[in-house]
């Protein structure tokens, strides 16, 4: 990927990641939704029609980005941390940690995110 691209898929990927943060705080009380998403993109300074652009398949797409999204800060948080000196069960009690203590403020959103992901995917998108 040239310097260019890669330089405008950050910038996309910033987009989104600001819009799933602003959305979090909307969804306990109205769902992973368009209208969530527009509001959120709104609330970001991005316009409502940003939320179509980042997120063409609505809910589904925002929600598979917020689970990048964590993911993504669950290994940035971890790299902060000492885990050589720790044994390999005290490692993954340390990360799972660390992944719940990160987002505990938006248990509810977290908490829509997997009954949705589970009604639009199945049983089977969640175990993957």
């Amino acid at each position: 990927m040239s310097a260019p691209a890669q330089s405008k898929a950050l910038a996309r990927e910033a987009e989104k990641d600001a819009v799933i943060m602003a959305a979090l705080p909307h969804v306990p009380f109205d769902g992973w939704n368009d209208a969530t998403l527009r509001r959120a993109a709104e609330d970001t300074g991005l316009g409502a029609g940003a939320a179509v652009r980042l997120f063409p398949a609505g809910a589904r797409d925002a929600i598979t980005h917020f689970m990048a999204l964590a993911d993504r800060r669950m290994v940035e948080d971890i790299a902060a941390i000492d885990l050589a000196s720790l044994k390999v069960r005290e490692r993954i009690a340390k990360a799972v940690r660390v992944r719940l203590e990160r987002w505990t403020s938006h248990r509810e959103a977290i908490r829509r995110a997997l009954a949705l992901a589970r009604e639009l995917h199945g049983a089977t998108s969640i175990e993957a």
